[in-house]
């Protein structure tokens, strides 16, 4: 998605552009623009033209992707989509750094014209790229393990957690990966009712984990309430969720 960014220095009258592919660690002392950097590349990614007056970051390149791969990301937001007579606008609906859901229309055609011609790359990374952009800072680490609304059910889920307790997919790699990490199992508490909030268990989930019964109200009150875990542990717990519903 991002080829490279082009940050500016008071020292230099020459940007330093930094490759962007695979992973880029900002190191420095407190104070020193690293978060900065973040939130500012955000607004500029986001913003959908050139913007002036940003301190660090000056520019950025984005690597194009291709129709075959934009007609692929739509489709999977056509099928989770509400029912809509106008085909022409897609409807991309994500999970926002708090954990509520959000959507944003999509106009395709108009998508798909500039990525044909490799034009208006601040616009396509506005309008299409930044629904794939998520920045998490510690306070936003530490907000995603807040209880949620867990919603109805039988609708579309409004909440991160509530996405996770429906999708048994999702919940299995992210139990996973819990797991690998800390030797514990997450599991989505939905014993207080309207909300849904993050326990870790020593103990395997019971096998109807979503059900109600003693049994089940037993094995969550087992667990540990999320907030009672060590800061490490609540910083890394939702990191790798997905930002988009399946």
């Amino acid at each position: 998605m991002l080829e490279s960014i082009s940050l500016r220095f008071t020292e230099s009258d020459n940007p330093l552009v930094l490759p962007a592919q695979g992973i880029t660690v900002f190191v420095g002392p407190n104070n020193s623009g690293k978060s900065f950097v973040l939130k500012e590349f955000q607004t500029l990614f986001g913003h959908g033209n050139p913007l002036d007056g940003l301190k660090i970051v000056q520019d950025f390149e984005i690597v194009w992707p291709n129709e075959t791969e934009v007609e692929r990301d739509f489709d999977k937001f056509v099928q989770r989509q509400p029912q809509t007579s106008d085909i022409s606008i897609v409807e991309a609906g994500y999970f926002n750094p708090g954990g509520s859901y959000q959507s944003r229309r999509l106009p395709r055609k108009d998508i798909l014209d500039h990525i044909k011609a490799k034009a208006q790359k601040h616009w396509i990374s506005a309008i299409y790229l930044s629904n794939f952009l998520v920045r998490l800072d510690g306070r936003t680490r530490f907000d995603l393990t807040n209880d949620q609304p867990i919603g109805d059910l039988l609708g579309q889920p409004q909440s991160m957690l509530a996405q996770i307790f429906r999708d048994d997919t999702i919940r299995g790699e992210i139990r996973s990966l819990l797991h690998d990490a800390f030797q514990q199992y997450l599991v989505i508490d939905p014993m207080h009712l309207g909300q849904a909030r993050i326990r870790l268990s020593n103990h395997p989930p019971i096998a109807d984990e979503q059900s109600l019964n003693a049994e089940a109200r037993k094995y969550y009150n087992d667990a540990t309430y999320i907030k009672e875990a060590s800061d490490g542990v609540q910083a890394y717990e939702l990191h790798p969720v997905p930002l988009t519903p399946a």
